[in-house]
Order: structure tokens, then C-alpha cells, then sequence
């Protein structure tokens, strides 16, 4: 069975889950405010000074020359950001990685919405054994609670709560996504497959919650990702371990499995937060960019 089969399988979890939440709260599935929740202040960066160090965008990489703003391919304007990871290089914890990172709010009850466009090139290089390994690139990791003795490593060591991973599917290119919390509740809940070479639009809605209540949604290039539940195109369950606020990274993060003798890069545009659907959405233009 492919990862991908594995995601669209239905969950006893993800059912239960959504029968507490049903019987505790609701909201508009486009508002993404929540009673009681208070909305995050918007984010927008699309790479148009030309410059990778904008406000509130942070890199972890080996070696500055990794970070490019490039002109021969965007999602929109001129600019777009590139992310280049080697053999060998160390990051972000002793990891073999290249990513931009976002600290914002989304603490514990907090409703936040995420968008972004990525695009795998032409000439990105699997793993030569094992094509099927997967590179990280989107995930959001706990801060962790120092007065409960957690530590950043603590953290890593979980892993993202939330994620999308890139990996072949069959031969075929493709986004897995992964969901919950390691050891309690974490597994593949989703897949789709794309096309190198191309742009690819993400919207992620996160509630954001220690308990059943923590829910996302995706959208690719517009459409609902997940399966109709009966109410949304969700997936509910624990997605935090503490209260504080999660660290928001794109990129490309690579684990144990790929380390070859590989060079590859990602291309990231359009970066955008807030609370609702239409401020985090790009939308498509007839003059969307391709590299070969």
C-alpha cells in the first residue's frame, strides 16, 4: 500500500474526535475565528524588495549561500525565494536542512490560517535507493514550555505536529501530510500528487489545541485536500503539547534517509497569514512560472 492510500484511508480517530467537537463548538468554515479566540495580525511576503531578510522571516541553513532571491521563476511579481540544502549540511538542530522560519501567533485556541505557493523543480534529484524518502517541506514545531523542563531538542525529537512532506508516490511526485502528536495520535492523513516543474498553492487552516478540538484543513491549488467529514474537509485531534505558539518552517528538511549525494532546491512565493481563507489565498494567474 503507497503512503498516499494510506492517507485516504478514513480514521476511527478522526471520527471520534469530530463527535466531541461537534457537541462542543462551531464556526464558518471561511471566517477562521473561533468565540473566545483572538484573530493573529496578517502577514504578506512576497520577496518583491528583492532582499531574503524581511520582517518577522528567519533562515535556518549551514551557509548563507543557500538563501537566493531569484527572477527566472515566481508565482507572482518579480521575485520569488530559493532554498538549497547539500550533502552534509548541518542546521536547525544538527539537521541536513535549508528553511525559512515564522514565529507568529497561534497559541493554544487560536485560529490561524496559512498560505504559500512552492514549487519542486524539473531537475530535483531523488534519493538513488530510496526514491520513496521524504523531504519536510512545511512544519510546524512546538515552542518548547521551560517551566516544564522542555527543551528545543525535546521538541525536535517529537517532531512537527503538523507537516507536508514531499516524496514520490509509485514514481509519481506528490505532498504527503502528516498530523498529531508523536506517540499519542500522529499519522499520514492525506496525499496528492503534483507536478515538478510547477507552482503549487497551499492553504493550511490550524486550530490549534492540545485536546480534540485541533482540527486542519487543506486546500491545493484552491481545492479541499481532505475528505468530506460531513460538516468540513477536516481532520480533528490533539496538535499541540503545551500552550505556547508553534514555529512556522518552509523549506526543505531532509531526513536520515536521504543522506546521498544529492543537491536540491525549492522554490517558496507568496507567504501569507491571517484568519481567513481570502487573505491567505493567491490566486492563479495565466502567467504562472515553470523552470526547468
Amino acid at each position: 500500500m503507497s503512503w498516499m492510500e494510506k492517507a485516504r484511508r478514513p480514521s476511527k480517530l478522526n471520527a471520534l474526535c469530530f463527535a466531541v467537537v461537534l457537541a462542543v463548538w462551531s464556526c464558518d468554515l471561511f471566517s477562521g475565528s473561533m468565540a473566545g479566540a483572538d484573530p493573529v495580525s496578517s502577514f504578506h511576503e512576497g520577496f518583491e524588495s528583492g532582499h531574503p531578510l524581511e520582517r518577522g522571516l528567519r533562515y535556518d541553513v549551514a551557509n548563507p549561500s543557500r538563501v537566493e532571491i531569484v527572477r527566472q521563476s515566481v508565482r507572482k511579481g518579480k521575485y520569488a525565494l530559493k532554498l538549497t540544502v547539500l550533502p552534509g549540511d548541518k542546521a536547525g538542530g544538527g539537521k541536513n536542512l535549508a528553511e525559512a522560519k515564522i514565529l507568529r501567533e497561534g497559541g493554544e485556541d487560536a485560529e490561524v490560517w496559512y498560505g504559500w505557493s512552492f514549487m519542486i523543480p524539473k531537475d530535483f534529484k531523488e534519493h538513488p535507493k530510496r526514491a520513496k524518502a521524504f523531504n519536510m517541506i512545511a512544519q510546524w514545531i512546538n515552542l518548547p514550555d521551560r517551566s516544564k523542563g522542555d527543551t528545543f531538542r525535546t521538541m525536535l525529537k517529537l517532531g512537527p505536529s503538523v507537516a507536508a512532506r514531499y516524496g514520490t508516490d509509485n514514481g509519481r511526485p506528490g505532498i504527503g501530510i502528516l498530523y498529531g502528536i508523536k506517540g499519542k495520535n500522529k499519522r499520514a492523513v492525506a496525499g496528492v500528487h503534483i507536478e515538478k516543474g510547477s507552482w503549487v498553492d497551499l492553504v493550511f487552516h490550524i486550530r490549534w489545541a492540545q485536546d480534540a478540538s485541533g482540527f486542519v484543513e487543506i486546500w491545493v491549488d484552491g481545492k479541499p485536500l481532505m475528505p468530506f467529514d460531513g460538516r468540513a474537509h477536516r481532520v480533528f485531534g490533539p496538535n499541540m503539547v503545551n500552550a505556547l505558539p508553534n514555529i512556522f518552517k518552509l523549506g526543505l528538511c531532509r531526513g536520515k534517509r536521504w543522506a546521498a549525494n544529492t543537491t536540491n532546491s525549492i522554490f517558496i512565493d507568496e507567504i501569507r497569514i491571517g484568519n481567513s481563507f481570502n487573505q491567505v489565498f493567491s490566486e492563479r494567474s495565466t502567467a504562472q512560472g515553470k523552470v526547468g
